[in-house]
């Protein structure tokens, strides 16, 4: 029956999003990563499969993103082959995520909590030890001692060590070694050689080594955990950051809220005072302050008039405002950086028309790590005046196939741009 039931197949649809090119990609959330070299493993694992195309993890918020030939194979082969790996594959789900994260951090409390209290008390019967053997301590009170530490260490060890131990048993099972084999191999070598040494009337146990080792590995995994959380919740906060209504004029004396995903560049959208602006756009009439703290960083509120541009996710403070709408939903430009936030994606945003001034920090957030910028125009205009581009791995594609580039040459750097296609400019070496 279970057999049976462990073959039934999953319908994964509603996770995958369809591309271009006859292309479908999916996000998953992988457990049980600890380093680099389980990055490098699964991905490797994953492009073997046969249609995949694209596969690129990030080791932060241990998520995959997997792009394949749609028709050639399936989400369910996808998770087989990291699963086949010794790590545990699901759809990412942004709540579920974060319940999965936060259980993670308690359990991990618990467990440095035992280690803890395990190290400190077996510290003591060893200092003990250590001192008597200097002096007078005879046989049997030290090998006492020495009881009473393997009472304490064996069932802590056991209970605390339960990280290393089963990622390492993850790892054996499918025939590969990761950072957690060692680890668990030099626990149980130290916990047994001092139970010889205990029977044997030995002078020198290493209990407290042992304990000592899962406590301090302890604390190292789980500020790693605690600063994934964090990083977690700052991509979701930037996230947060877009509206999801809209105020949209209708007619030419009618409005109505809509979601946002109803709005399209060229439609005229009202911004009341202590809303937030959901859209990136121009401003052609009214007068207000915007407060920007949240994207900028800048505390003071910014004036802004006719034909002055407003971002989504910046704050209406003082008037009344009617914006010309650039972009919005997917193509904002604070909405892009908060989808390339972890800096090992590709990064891509396409101005349907509209006029855009692109952020320093976006094409960073865009293009650190391993990645490429592009920046697409069909109509539009990128207003690239004073950026400080910061240093790029790879590069940045402007594509103005019907656009306008303005400003280009005023981009702070020490790189240069070169041309290289009709419409195409390259941007290398910038820091």
């Amino acid at each position: 029956m279970s057999a049976a039931s462990s073959a039934i197949p999953r319908d994964l649809s509603t996770f995958v999003s369809p591309q271009a090119n006859g292309v479908a990609a999916l996000e998953l959330a992988v457990d049980g990563m600890r380093c680099a070299g389980c990055m490098a493993a699964i991905e490797r694992g994953v492009l073997k499969v046969r249609g995949v195309v694209t596969a690129r993890i990030n080791l932060t918020d241990h998520r995959l993103h997997v792009q394949w030939q749609e028709g050639v194979t399936n989400p369910d082969a996808i998770i087989g082959a990291v699963e086949a790996l010794g790590f545990k594959a699901y759809p990412f789900v942004a709540k579920q995520a974060e319940s999965v994260e936060a259980s993670e951090e308690r359990r991990l409390l618990r467990y440095l909590g035992v280690a803890a209290f395990a190290a400190m008390n077996i510290m003591l019967l060893s200092v003990s030890v250590w001192s008597g053997n200097a002096s007078d301590i005879n046989p049997e009170t030290r090998d006492f001692f020495h009881w009473l530490s393997a009472l304490i260490a064996l069932p802590a060890a056991g209970y605390a060590g339960q990280p290393f131990f089963e990622s390492a048993v993850r790892a054996l099972k499918a025939r590969r070694v990761n950072m957690d084999v060692p680890i668990t191999l030099g626990i149980l070598l130290a916990l047994g050689m001092s139970v010889v040494e205990t029977l044997n009337h030995g002078e020198h146990a290493y209990f407290d080594s042992a304990v000592m080792l899962i406590f301090f590995l302890l604390v190292g995994r789980y500020l790693d955990q605690a600063m994934r959380r964090r990083t977690r919740a700052v991509a979701g906060n930037l996230a947060a950051l877009k509206a999801e209504t809209a105020v949209k004029f209708v007619s030419d004396k009618e409005v109505r809220e809509v979601p946002i995903a109803a709005v399209a560049a060229g439609d005229i959208v009202l911004v009341r005072p202590g809303e937030r602006v959901s859209v990136d756009g121009r401003v052609v009439s009214g007068r207000s302050e915007i407060d920007q703290s949240l994207i900028t960083g800048e505390t003071d509120h910014c004036a802004i008039a006719e034909d002055g541009m407003v971002y989504a996710g910046t704050l209406n403070i003082s008037g009344l405002a009617i914006v010309n709408v650039a972009a919005s939903g997917g193509t904002s430009i604070r909405l892009g950086h908060a989808t390339t936030v972890g800096g090992t994606a590709t990064g891509n945003l396409n101005l349907n028309g509209g006029i855009l001034t692109v952020a320093g920090d976006i094409i960073r957030g865009a293009a650190t790590g391993t990645s490429n910028a592009n920046v697409k125009l069909s109509g539009g205009t990128l207003n690239m005046a004073g950026n400080d581009i910061g240093a790029l791995a790879n590069s940045i594609t402007l594509a103005a196939e019907s656009g306008t580039l303005q400003n280009v040459a005023s981009i702070n750097g020490t790189g240069g741009l070169t041309k290289t296609t009709a419409g195409t400019l390259l941007l290398s070496g910038i820091n």
